[in-house]
């Protein structure tokens, strides 16, 4: 389970990512204008969000489409 940690004064407060949204712009290559596609993940608080398997996931199909 993936926690997200903030300080808050001295003491850290712990969230869980129950909900992910993220807009991904891609470009039409007929138009050549922006599309945007939103990938959204949600949890609850028995099951939250992986949210860094979910970034590096992202990263790998960005280092795809670079290639």
């Amino acid at each position: 389970m993936n926690k997200v940690g903030r300080f808050l004064g001295e003491e850290a407060a712990e969230y869980l990512v129950v909900g992910l949204m993220m807009l991904k712009p891609e470009i039409d290559s007929f138009s050549g204008s922006i599309i945007y596609n939103i990938d959204c993940k949600l949890g609850d608080a028995k099951n939250p969000i992986d949210f860094l398997s979910f970034f590096e996931k992202a990263q790998q199909v960005r280092q795809l489409k670079l290639s």
